[in-house]
């Protein structure tokens, strides 16, 4: 089964790429930006949980999370916000009314926020 959930985790991650890619190549820098900003919290988030007395008990293939070096953790952390972000998609696509909606990361021009879309 751990081969099936990296796997999974690896494409949610491809996808979540592309998505950025798309974003800012097509004119949407607040999407894009907002991709980069789960990135980073993805991170902290791992580099803090790592820290943690539950992190011995975490473990990535042979690796547990207290013993991973940075650039593991950073794969980590990169991993788990973007099978985040395809989890709350997932949530969007079967929500019929609205409980996911939520205010946008980065407010327009005019300094309004619109309801999520």
């Amino acid at each position: 089964m751990e081969p099936f959930v990296a796997l999974a985790a690896l494409a949610a991650l491809v996808k979540n790429l592309m998505d950025l890619l798309r974003r800012a190549t097509g004119g949407d820098l607040k999407g894009a930006l907002t991709i980069l900003v789960s990135y980073i919290i993805g991170i902290l988030v791992v580099f803090l949980f790592a820290h943690s007395d539950y992190a011995s008990g975490l473990k990535f293939g042979n690796v547990s999370l207290a013993g991973a070096n940075a650039v593991t953790k950073i794969i980590i952390g990169v991993t788990v916000a973007a099978s985040a972000g395809i989890v709350k998609d997932a949530f969007k696509a079967v929500d019929n009314k609205q409980t996911e909606a939520t205010p946008k990361l980065f407010s327009g021009p005019s300094g309004n926020r619109d309801i999520g879309k």
